[in-house]
């Protein structure tokens, strides 16, 4: 890990300065290719269930180049939630990993000024969820050397960082080490509830008759966002099409064209299985299943949140409403 940190370090500044031609450059590659390939040989945990990605901007460099570590069950995209990540200060000098938010999204919503707010706020909560985990991370006020929106709210974002010196990176396996507790950091994090609110949650999983106790809803949470991710869904929808596994219906058999692509992905993963250094399954086949929008309600109210044949029984069962 260390040769490469270091050549990262080194040689992308000039690279960004000197405006070499992007598509050509084999410093891009090195980012976008190279890096994560690199922290997956390094960390094998990596290879199964999470997302490694690096960027050295799109089409044009990038004054805040990164390579991140994504669990699909937070997120799909570095443009939202949050995940641990890289990030090389503009001048090369300083490189952070970093417990980190996803701040395009946001940013396009409200405006750099409230999303700066509101990324302080969300680290502020989730660091009280984490620190006492944390060993040699901690909040370091990372900066980035630079005035641009995407430096100024990836600082704002910061929830936990470890801070190099790229003049004098650790050895590989300390940086193995330090990448190996941001990810259990990450999932610690992600098993607490992110940045949800504790009554929000709360509300969330009694409304939906999920259980009273906070830690049922931080679970419950949890079992919500992977459904919800919009990736997920995407690749679940195209491996199972959009007839429901519960009643069997497509929706627009029932509403008509204006329905033909109503489905939710619902995530078969038992709700006591989803504790902290647990392993989340996300295959599109086996370990989801499509629901039209009255079976996902019900299902999410039965003691075993992967009982389709529960739930298909509830279905047989029910009095036939006269056509």
């Amino acid at each position: 890990m260390k040769r490469e940190l270091e050549t990262w370090a080194k040689e992308y500044p000039s690279a960004y300065i000197n405006m070499e031609e992007f598509a050509k450059s084999p410093r891009a590659k090195f980012v976008t290719h190279e890096l994560p390939s690199m922290l997956k040989a390094a960390l094998p945990e990596l290879q199964k269930g999470f997302q490694v990605e690096g960027s050295a901007g799109q089409s044009q460099w990038t004054h805040t180049p990164w390579v991140a570590v994504i669990d699909p069950a937070v997120t799909t995209t570095v443009q939202e939630g949050y995940y641990v990540v890289y990030l090389l200060s503009a001048d090369g000098k300083q490189l952070y990993l970093s417990l980190n938010q996803g701040c395009t999204e946001l940013m396009k919503a409200i405006g750099i000024p409230a999303t700066r707010s509101e990324l302080g706020r969300r680290a502020a909560l989730m660091r009280t969820r984490v620190t006492s985990k944390s060993g040699r991370f901690m909040p370091s006020m990372i900066n980035l050397g630079s005035k641009l929106w995407r430096a100024q709210l990836y600082e704002a974002g910061e929830v936990l960082s470890r801070t190099y010196d790229t003049t004098s990176l650790p050895s590989d396996a300390e940086l193995t080490r330090d990448l190996e507790e941001a990810v259990r950091l990450y999932r610690a994090l992600r098993a607490n509830g992110g940045w949800a609110a504790d009554d929000d949650m709360v509300r969330e999983a009694h409304d939906d008759g999920a259980g009273q106790s906070l830690k049922e809803a931080k679970r419950y949470r949890l079992h919500r966002s992977i459904e919800r991710q919009a990736g997920n869904a995407r690749k679940v929808k195209s491996a199972q099409g959009y007839r429901c596994k519960g009643c069997e219906k497509k929706m627009d058999e029932v509403y008509g064209s204006l329905a033909s692509k109503v489905i939710h992905a619902h995530h078969l993963k038992p709700l006591a299985s989803l504790e902290n250094d647990a392993e989340i399954e996300l295959d599109a086949h086996k370990d989801f299943a499509v629901l039209c929008p009255n079976c996902h309600a019900v299902i999410h109210k039965l003691d075993d949140v992967s009982d389709l044949n529960t739930l298909r029984s509830l279905i047989a069962s029910a009095p036939k409403l006269p056509t």
